[in-house]
């Protein structure tokens, strides 16, 4: 017979350092509001866990906004919002602008770029290999033309003198 073993109340506490200037923060701020801290705590991860956290920080005239929630496994999306400089925007619109993407494709093309050092490729380089592509069948269809209005022997002289060149 399996024994189930008691579930121990150390199993769901989880202990977090806030030093004690940030937590004598949370406590006035738990005060004032006539709350616990502990239950507030509980509250706010359920929720994040329930529903996504959003967190806005402001550093330096950055602005950066990021929503958690479930996992994707779930079947919810991963959202994140990024705020840029001005001088940061208009650059990624006239780039952007510049290879064929809209703004928005062109920061997901650039971070999985950096992530994989792998090219991504905008408008005007998938145009240029279309026409690229275009080109390399004319020339197999002339090279074919050629190979059948020549002899065996031909295409054997035709090579070598190819070869000789290079």
């Amino acid at each position: 017979m399996t024994e189930i073993s008691p579930v121990k109340r150390s199993d769901g506490l989880l202990t977090v350092e806030l030093g004690p200037s940030i937590k004598a923060q949370w406590v006035q701020w738990c005060k004032e509001r006539e709350l616990l801290p502990g239950k507030t705590i509980k509250r706010l991860v359920d929720t994040a866990m329930a529903k996504g956290l959003e967190l806005a920080i402001s550093a330096n005239a950055a602005q950066v906004k990021v929503k958690v929630v479930p996992s994707a496994d779930k079947g919810a999306q991963i959202g994140k919002e990024i705020y840029f400089r001005p001088t940061e925007h208009q650059a990624i619109q006239a780039v952007s602008e510049a290879q064929g993407f809209g703004f928005h494709e062109w920061v997901i093309a650039a971070v999985r770029a950096a992530l994989t050092n792998a090219p991504s490729y905008g408008q005007a380089e998938l145009e240029l290999l279309t026409r690229s592509n275009m080109q390399m069948v004319q020339v197999v269809a002339e090279l074919t033309a050629l190979r059948k209005g020549m002899t065996q022997p031909d295409q054997a002289q035709q090579l070598q003198a190819l070869r000789e060149q290079h």
